[in-house]
């Protein structure tokens, strides 16, 4: 999991790079593990074998705002949820 993790990450380090945005990703991403640590939802809905990964990605679904809503309209970083 780590060496997947790892790959990722440098795949976002490097896309924010390219972007110059490097400081709001990293913001970004700040705000994105607070929402996870302080919601129990948040943290079953991306953790939990439950929800498929269809279900994840589906703009219908209710915790995705609160994800967006983490994220604003930053492209870079929302696109990898």
């Amino acid at each position: 999991m780590q060496e997947i993790a790892s790959v990722y990450a440098r795949a976002l380090f490097q896309a924010a790079r390219e972007g110059e945005r490097v400081d709001v990703v990293r913001e970004e991403l700040g705000q994105f593990a607070d929402a996870l640590a302080g919601s129990d939802d948040l943290r079953l809905f991306f953790f939990s074998p439950y929800f498929s990964t269809a279900e994840k990605r589906d703009p219908r679904c209710a915790c995705l705002g609160e994800v967006k809503s983490c994220f604003g309209a930053d492209a870079c970083a929302a696109s990898c949820y």
